[in-house]
């Protein structure tokens, strides 16, 4: 799948679409926006859409594809959750080094 970011404000906002289509999808879209909470605290919130073809199975299609991306998601995320737990304070000196101290 080939997509182009259409927004991106480091370190708070990045969205993303996809070029022409890739099966299954015929549509997809993305976005990730990161909020501090706290000291050492923030929530990202991972929004998304698609739509899968060909039309005709579609109603075959798409169940399979929600389910294996929704698994795909959580699998990715609880990867960076472990990173981030494992390496917070090297994530944290980097932070500092990029000028990013509203996030550390």
């Amino acid at each position: 799948m080939r997509t182009e970011f259409v927004a991106y404000d480091r370190p708070r906002l990045a969205a993303a679409s996809m070029l022409g289509q890739s099966f299954p999808f015929t549509h997809w879209a993305a976005s990730m926006r990161h909020r501090v909470l706290g000291p050492s605290q923030s929530v990202l919130v991972y929004t998304y859409t698609f739509e899968v073809g060909p039309p005709m199975l579609r109603w075959l299609l798409e169940p399979i594809v929600v389910q294996v991306f929704n698994w795909q998601t959580r699998r990715r995320f609880a990867r960076l959750h472990d990173f981030l737990a494992h390496s917070a304070g090297e994530v944290q000196r980097w932070q500092r080094a990029q000028g990013m101290e509203e996030f550390v």
